[in-house]
């Protein structure tokens, strides 16, 4: 996430919409944000909750843009987990 620099973090419940991530950073609600994984593309966001050392993002690209870059990602994610 890159509100000023970069801020390494630890993403959980990653989806479509966003995902709620942990960091040690103080950010702000509304903040505009931009999450890098490794090996996709960037995805812009903004701060929609703030909880303690986690914070809420939803994404604001192109919904087309963030099926094509989480897609397989979340496909390969949800395989794995099936039995």
């Amino acid at each position: 996430m890159l509100p000023e620099g970069a801020i390494n973090c630890v993403v959980y419940d990653l989806s479509m919409g966003g995902a709620r991530v942990r960091l040690v950073a103080q950010l702000q609600k509304e903040q505009r944000v931009r999450l890098d994984i490794e090996k996709l593309s960037p995805l812009n966001a903004e701060v929609v909750w703030l909880g303690i050392g986690m914070v809420g993002i939803r994404f604001t690209d192109d919904p087309a843009f963030i099926g094509r870059t989480l897609g397989p990602l979340l496909a390969g994610g949800a395989a794995q987990r099936s039995p």
